[in-house]
């Protein structure tokens, strides 16, 4: 067998659902097995295991705790062989506050600022106050 999609490392709160999904090759018909940290899993009222027809696999966790986040492995199986694709599953860290940004130009009817990359694994959002000198 052979995955024609591998799985992908994700970022998750505490309390989010997250689905794992990878995808064989058509012609395989593997047999497929998931494992958390080396430990097989198997579908429960909070972690479903599930295929498509076209040849998905699915691994979904319902509201995660800390317990779900670890490295994820998905192993087909078939005469030809095995074959694995692996993901970790990572707690998602609250940003600190940025730093200030830099002023880069004063114009007539503004300021133009800049603000050095965060490197953080889920996307950042500024938001800009304005409030004119000696207002209240």
């Amino acid at each position: 067998p052979s995955f024609v999609e591998e799985l992908t490392d994700q970022t998750i709160a505490p309390g989010q659902s997250v689905t794992l999904s990878c995808r064989t090759s058509a012609h395989s018909s593997p047999h497929v097995e998931w494992f958390k940290d080396g430990a097989a899993l198997r579908s429960t009222d909070r972690i479903l295991i599930s295929s498509t027809l076209k040849h998905y696999q699915l691994l979904t966790i319902l509201a995660a705790t800390k317990d779900d986040f670890g490295t994820y492995t998905c192993v087909a199986t078939n005469s030809q062989g095995t074959v694995s694709t692996t993901c970790v599953i990572r707690k998602a860290e609250a940003p600190s506050n940025p730093p200030s940004p830099d002023i880069m130009e004063v114009l007539e009817d503004g300021v133009q600022l800049a603000w050095k990359p965060v490197e953080l694994n889920t996307p950042v959002t500024y938001t800009v106050l304005c409030r004119k000198e000696g207002a209240a």
